[in-house]
């Protein structure tokens, strides 16, 4: 039995950018996967998340719109993780073999789905906040 969560498998490990090690998958979805990964090039290897979209792209200037919605999209996570605790911080973004990739910092715990399993339904009245 391992310890992987829902959505979570082993990978191979394979290396991104020549820099992050994809260590087990975490999710994925319609266009995209998420990855934990380790950071060769830092002393620590810390872990990290590593976000791919692979956007299916036939016409080159969709794939020019795309790129430019992903650079926006990563220039908005950086000031957002820079200034909130509550977002990982973004450490690198790029393009490689016609996918787009995010690595954000990793923030252990549990998942919203495992934190359903363990306690049941959140009462919004105790989280959200007027």
């Amino acid at each position: 039995m391992n310890n992987l969560g829902v959505g979570e498998r082993d990978v191979t490990p394979t290396l991104v950018n020549k820099r992050y090690r994809l260590v087990k998958a975490l999710g994925h979805g319609g266009f995209g996967e998420t990855f934990l990964a380790e950071d060769t090039q830092m002393p620590s290897t810390r872990q990290c998340v590593v976000k791919k979209l692979k956007p299916i792209i036939n016409n080159p200037k969709i794939a020019q719109l795309i790129e430019k919605r992903f650079q926006r999209e990563a220039a908005i996570l950086e000031i957002l993780g820079d200034k909130n605790a509550q977002i990982p911080r973004l450490y690198g973004c790029f393009c490689e073999d016609n996918c787009f990739y995010l690595i954000q910092e990793f923030i252990p715990g549990k998942t919203l789905t495992q934190a359903v399993q363990i306690g049941g339904v959140f009462d919004e009245k105790k989280y959200v906040f007027s």
